[in-house]
């Protein structure tokens, strides 16, 4: 294929940005686990733990999606420069104010954000602990 000669700056333009945009990785995922625990016969709560490291000093998390619902989030520092970040699904029962469980399509994933860009990441192998029972 050959080029003429007054798209040559433009091409060269499009190439060199094309080869710049890398994807920036912004943490790592280091495991990914839930647990179930059973209150009653109409209440249950799933908690939902990732454990994160290499974390980018702008990363702000926002939600989970773990079984077609999206929750808040909450984050806790650990030994290491790791974060555990934790969000739960309640099945019965008053919900909290600010908790939210918005049904989704989406695979299980974590949301984060960077400066004012919406991310996220898929939570693979979300390995099951043994269920709490009363």
């Amino acid at each position: 294929m050959q080029i003429s000669q007054d798209l040559l700056p433009f091409a060269i333009f499009l190439m060199a940005l094309l080869s710049g945009c890398s994807t920036q990785q912004y943490l790592t995922v280091e495991e990914a686990s839930y647990q179930p625990a059973v209150f009653n016969e109409s209440s249950r709560i799933t908690t939902i733990e990732v454990i994160v490291s290499d974390v980018d000093t702008n990363v702000v998390f926002t939600d989970l999606v773990f079984q077609n619902l999206r929750v808040p989030v909450s984050t806790e520092e650990l030994p290491g420069n790791r974060v555990k970040v934790s969000g739960y699904i309640q099945i019965g029962g008053k919900l909290a104010d600010d908790h939210y469980q918005k049904m989704t399509e989406e695979p299980n994933k974590l949301y984060y954000k960077v400066e004012k860009s919406q991310k996220s990441i898929l939570l693979k192998n979300v390995e099951r602990q043994k269920t709490q029972l009363p």
